[in-house]
């Protein structure tokens, strides 16, 4: 048996092909001394192989020239060349690491814009797109240990993991700053704009506590009761005060409500956008593969 190296591209790792040519020729017997006669090459095809494919192997003959070792008579000799032509079967790594990477970069995407309460509180995003980046770091260590090592350029398999936590840290980010400007406009209790307003389609409110209180007439003092009149005067105030913190306070609600919808409609928005970023990128980094 004889040992033959080839040179490997994988570049393309999980869905190499693998040209190799093997090279036989005698340096002792010149053309018209020794001639080969090349048989048609076979396959076999019960002796399959759990990782590769045998795409083609063909066979050539070409006569080659080469000078003799004083320089001064040209000498041919016959070479024959064996062209052996593999394909990575990329299953194992689409089913261990190229779904489970989509997958889980996805969910994530998922989880970091989904309110985990009723009142969109968004405490634990940050923990959760560190867990996940955590995840995609042991995922990329999976990765380095059954990827082949080349000079050539990192392995598409490779370049997708970190294609994958570029997204993952990207949609951690925009998480992030909804989040600090949604505790911002709440914090300095800031009233939305105007756009915001009609975005989120708001309607007129409904005045929970009726008139205007300030406008309201005291009773004068030509009464003929003066004590009755100035009790009169002091509920009538308090009643006022009431009811302008009633307005305050409705208002008050009724602009973070105005907020958290558009708070949500933002999360919906940027995680719909997110996966179908994932998506495509996905597609566009296995197109040539795949559909070639």
């Amino acid at each position: 048996l004889v040992d033959v190296r080839c040179p490997m591209d994988v570049r393309q790792f999980p869905f190499d092909q693998q040209i190799c040519e093997l090279q036989f020729g005698s340096w002792g017997f010149q053309t018209h001394q020794l001639k080969y006669r090349v048989k048609e090459t076979f396959i076999p095809k019960h002796n399959g192989n759990s990782e590769w494919e045998i795409i083609s192997f063909t066979t050539r003959k070409r006569t080659a020239t080469y000078e003799s070792s004083m320089g001064d008579v040209q000498n041919e000799y016959e070479e024959v060349f064996y062209t052996l032509v593999l394909r990575r079967k990329p299953l194992y790594y689409v089913v261990v690491i190229l779904i489970p990477t989509y997958l889980i970069v996805s969910v994530s995407i998922i989880g970091l814009f989904i309110a985990h309460s009723a009142d969109g509180e968004r405490e634990e995003k940050v923990s959760f797109g560190l867990t996940t980046l955590l995840t995609m770091a042991v995922v990329l260590d999976m990765v380095t240990g059954q990827m082949p090592r080349s000079s050539a350029g990192l392995p598409l398999l490779g370049r997708y993991v970190l294609l994958e936590t570029l997204v993952s840290i990207t949609a951690m980010l925009i998480s992030v700053g909804i989040m600090l400007w949604n505790e911002r406009v709440l914090s300095y209790t800031r009233r939305p704009p105007k756009w915001i307003r009609r975005l989120v389609d708001d309607e007129d409110k409904k005045v929970m506590c009726n008139g205007n209180p300030a406008k309201r007439p005291l009773l004068q003092s030509s009464d003929k009761n003066s004590e009755v009149i100035n009790k009169a005067n002091d509920v009538a105030m308090m009643l006022n005060v009431i009811v302008s913190h009633c307005l305050e306070m409705r208002e008050s609600d009724h602009d973070k409500n105005i907020w958290h919808r558009f708070f949500s409609l933002l999360d919906i928005v940027s995680m719909l956008s997110l996966i179908t970023l994932n998506t495509l990128l996905t597609i566009l980094a296995f197109h040539s593969v795949t559909f070639s």
